[in-house]
């Protein structure tokens, strides 16, 4: 067997190729653009570099001719067990749209160089998008562009990871990583949103322990970083007003939530085969306003069933 090297992009190649990437990814979190969503024009884009990446393999396949297979078992289920709901047809369609070309589209990412380029873009985006939405925070929620304030933080979220990995890698300095971390922090406490900050712990855990030196030195650096974050959360003036803040002093008083998932994993235990994608609302009783249990996990396995949740 004979390993044939991957041809590296050129600066331009991987710079270009990260824009539109990230476009796809986050670019619903800016404004339009003459009226036109960034992730919109960046589709396009991304489609055709993959249809280049993919061709330009032949006769031999691509690996990426894989991830479709992984979708259609998805799609096969939405046949099997239709969804009845608005919510669901979104989701199915949103799947086989726009998340299809999201997961295939890391393609255009052929080398190891690309992936650094790729993550400093993703940087330079939400650190923007940090700014913006500091610079809104008026207590409670801040949303950036008028965004979702649960999809901006974990886009923030990524972005620390993906800080993280760079100075892992010596890719960055210490003191640059410190200070992008801090405006990310910021910003991800200013969404509110708690989840993207469990997040970044789990994904911190993960860099960490697949790394080869240092690894309790970094550990710990981690731990005295989150050490850090907490008290600057519960001391500074900046963040009184702060959805976190409110909820590290009083708790999570939403009985809404604890009810959908003790009434989740009663659907899960009753339908192994799942109740079809979006209709959860339907088997769980919840009042109209009310599409989802505020719990990916639980609402994937009671969808999907065991055997669409576990090929997720």
């Amino acid at each position: 067997m004979k390993f044939a090297p991957v041809p590296p992009l050129n600066r331009f190649g991987r710079i270009s190729r990260s824009i539109i990437l990230v476009g796809l990814l986050i670019g619903g979190l800016f404004p339009t653009v003459g009226g036109v969503g960034v992730a919109t024009i960046a589709s396009p884009l991304a489609l055709i570099l993959v249809l280049y990446e993919v061709g330009r393999r032949l006769p031999k396949l691509h690996p990426v001719l894989l991830v479709p297979f992984f979708f259609l078992g998805v799609f096969l289920h939405a046949i099997a067990i239709p969804t009845a709901t608005a919510y669901g047809e979104i989701k199915l369609d949103t799947w086989l749209t726009a998340t299809l070309l999201t997961a295939v589209a890391a393609s255009v990412l052929r080398d190891e160089r690309s992936i650094y380029t790729f993550a400093r873009t993703w940087l330079v985006t939400t650190g923007l998008l940090s700014v913006i939405t500091i610079l809104g925070f008026a207590g409670g929620r801040a949303d950036g562009f008028d965004s979702n304030p649960i999809w901006l933080a974990r886009a923030m979220a990524t972005g620390l990871v993906m800080a993280l990995f760079l100075v892992l890698q010596k890719d960055i300095r210490t003191w640059v990583f410190l200070g992008i971390a801090a405006l990310l922090i910021a910003g991800i406490f200013a969404t509110g949103s708690r989840g993207p900050i469990l997040a970044v712990g789990i994904g911190a855990i993960a860099l960490v322990v697949f790394t080869r030196r240092h690894r309790i030195r970094r550990i710990v650096g981690i731990v005295v970083g989150a050490g850090a974050a907490y008290w600057a959360v519960t001391v500074l003036p900046f963040f009184a007003s702060s959805r976190i803040v409110t909820l590290i002093e009083d708790g999570d008083n939403d009985a809404s939530r604890s009810l959908f998932w003790s009434l989740t994993t009663e659907i899960i235990r009753q339908y192994p085969e799942g109740v079809g994608i979006g209709n959860w609302a339907l088997f769980a009783g919840a009042p109209r306003q009310f599409v989802y249990p505020h719990n990916m996990f639980l609402e994937v396995f009671a969808e999907l069933g065991a055997c669409g949740s576990g090929l997720l």
